[in-house]
């Protein structure tokens, strides 16, 4: 997502690119829309993810102090 940048990825490239199971995906794209890292809307019939950078550029800053 962070690749496709503003214009966003839908879930579909997400899965496509990961490779991983749909269940799965599912599953983490919520956890990280729940804490703010992403944001999704629907666009006709397409769900698209786009990333926080406001929320990923704070979660990134205080992993790095933490190192």
């Amino acid at each position: 997502m962070l690749k496709a940048g503003h214009c966003g990825a839908s879930v579909g490239q997400v899965q496509k690119s990961l490779g991983i199971p749909a269940s799965a995906l599912s599953h983490h794209l919520s956890r990280m829309i729940k804490v703010g890292l992403i944001k999704q809307e629907k666009q006709s019939r397409t769900i698209m993810c786009f990333p926080e950078y406001q929320h990923l550029s704070s979660f990134y800053n205080s992993s790095a102090v933490r190192e």
